[in-house]
């Protein structure tokens, strides 16, 4: 541990707090909810105005940093008070070669305000020295609370290198937790209420046993005794006001995710209420790099659409698929995926008309149906769930119905460059879970549920740890990773989540039913004025958003 300084400053309403700091770390308090937002555009800026009036080089955005000053200022705003020593402050291995770190803190009365605390800042001696300080790389962010107060961290890093994102390495799914059976090192009992659990998902199911950014996980519940839900998330963060998986008491549920990882390479699972069995099936992965990313995995996003529904014969297949049986699907060439060039993809598989109970599993063509599912079924359910999805040769991919029959329906969402044909596209960073739209309360802008055939816009660039999207910022998000939740829906319905001002395509992500809460992942295009929209078919349904990456 290095040396530490600390100061505190109040005037009028502003405080402040800074830190010189090497490998602090501590235990992670609880997330309140809040609105976060990045300052890539403005309060980056800010600091590269005063070093260049300095006569000092500009310092470099990180979006390794960013993780970290999102997770510290909602950190400070949770407890009500700065500190830099009861949470995790900066990772210094978003460093290769790092040499120092160093740390401002403040918090607003009135609300975000970048100009008035970056003056604060060149005011007081030890934040000006962080600010001009010998470094390359910054992130700053805001998290507003609930009374109007904004608390705001700038993260400082000196490093020769900075540790970045690769591209995704999909993987043939492979099951890494079954508490059912005590798979994966953990208990072979259900995960009770208020249960905690913590999950190594390095170095296992294929994946490397270090330099992981994040994970591709397909979760599901089992044997649940009543309605709860579940929220998965980074070992080392706070625990988000966030859910990845909702249920009701005898439902077998699963939701595809992707989690950010830190040092650990563990994620923890908290289960709200009842008793539940968790599965994990990993599907993919983000390595570490560093300086820049690879040519591979890269991600290019696109507007929704239908490539295979079985009730009508588009995808080659007409019919319901059978017990037992596997149909094999075209991917490449089609819905806006390349001939040649993608390596996996990102479909939205919808499951209906089942005869029986049964579960579906997508996987590469010309591979062996893996231990794994991807959505399971009862019948009278129409059930969605996002898959991430490696291509076998040709572009195909296969998918395997259980039991009873199916229909399948799949609309893709974008895919992922494989090096050789296609080398460009976007990578993805994983956040800490946050809430941005929730109708039931008004958060995101909108506080009644979403009408029959209503549209609604949601701004999400600059919240929940996503970039904002400016022309000065220097990577701006071009697709965002949300857990979309549907509660409260008065008739059967379903949703559309696309980029503002794209057409409306002809595709859903979530299929709804009264009664229960309905989640689903959803990896959607950004409009180029950071907004993304939500329609719903019929009745009206209260909608949930909970941010956990961007694509940039």
């Amino acid at each position: 541990m290095g040396k530490r300084l600390t100061a505190r400053i109040t005037a009028g309403v502003l405080a402040l707090s800074t830190a010189s700091l090497l490998n602090m770390w501590g235990a992670p308090a609880r997330q309140a909810d809040a609105a976060s937002g990045l300052g890539v555009s403005t309060q980056q800026n800010l600091i590269n105005q005063d070093r260049a009036t300095a006569g000092l080089a500009a310092l470099n955005w990180s979006d390794c940093l960013a993780a970290v000053a999102v997770q510290n200022a909602e950190r400070i705003m949770a407890q009500g008070y700065l500190s830099h020593t009861n949470g995790p402050t900066l990772d210094l291995a978003c460093g290769v070669g790092a040499t120092q770190g160093g740390e401002n803190i403040a918090y607003m009365s009135g609300g975000i305000n970048d100009t008035q605390a970056n003056t604060m800042f060149m005011n007081s001696p030890a934040h000006k020295a962080n600010i001009l300080g010998p470094y390359q790389y910054v992130a700053t962010a805001w998290s507003v609370a609930p009374n109007g107060y904004a608390y705001v961290a700038e993260e400082f890093l000196g490093a020769t290198n900075i540790v970045v994102s690769n591209g995704l390495r999909p993987l043939a799914p492979n099951r890494i937790l079954d508490t059912r059976t005590g798979l994966g090192g953990v208990p072979a009992a259900r995960l009770g209420p208020g249960g905690l659990l913590s999950v190594t998902i390095a170095g296992h199911g294929g994946l490397p046993s270090s330099g992981l950014a994040a994970v591709v996980l397909n979760v599901t519940v089992t044997d649940t005794t009543s309605t709860g839900y579940l929220s998965v998330y980074p070992q080392e963060d706070p625990r988000p006001n966030a859910s990845n998986l909702n249920w009701i008491g005898g439902q077998t549920v699963a939701n595809l995710t992707q989690v950010a990882l830190r040092e650990s390479g563990q994620v923890s699972i908290y289960n709200a209420a009842g008793y539940a069995d968790v599965i994990f099936d990993v599907a993919g992965y983000v390595p570490t790099t560093i300086s820049a990313p690879g040519s591979d995995g890269l991600y290019k996003p696109l507007v929704p659409a239908r490539i295979l529904d079985t009730r009508n014969g588009n995808g080659g297949v007409t019919g319901p698929v059978g017990a037992g049986q596997t149909i094999t699907v075209p991917v490449s060439g089609r819905g806006g995926v390349p001939l040649t060039g993608a390596a996996a993809v990102v479909l939205n598989l919808t499951v209906t008309d089942a005869t029986a109970p049964s579960y579906v599993t997508a996987f590469p063509a010309g591979t062996v149906p893996p231990t794994a599912s991807n959505v399971n079924v009862m019948p009278g359910q129409t059930v969605p769930n996002r898959a991430v999805v490696k291509l076998g040769a040709g572009g195909l991919l296969s998918l395997y119905n259980a039991a009873g029959s199916v229909n399948l329906i799949a609309d893709v969402a974008g895919w992922y460059s494989d090096g050789i044909a296609a080398t460009t596209g976007a990578t993805f960073t994983g956040v800490t879970p946050a809430r941005i739209l929730d109708t039931r309360t008004g958060t995101g802008g909108f506080s009644s549920p979403v009408r029959a055939g209503q549209t609604i816009a949601l701004t999400v660039s600059g919240w929940g740890g996503v970039p904002l999207m400016t022309s000065t910022s220097p990577l701006p998000p071009i697709a965002v990773v949300l857990n979309v939740t549907a509660v409260n829906a008065t008739t059967a319905t379903y949703l559309t989540v696309f980029p503002d001002g794209a057409s409306q395509p002809v595709a859903s992500d979530l299929n709804v039913t009264p009664g229960p809460a309905v989640p689903n992942l959803v990896v959607v295009r950004i409009g180029s004025n950071g907004v993304v929209d939500f329609f719903n078919a019929a009745g009206s349904t209260d909608v949930i958003a909970d941010v956990v990456g961007y694509y940039n």
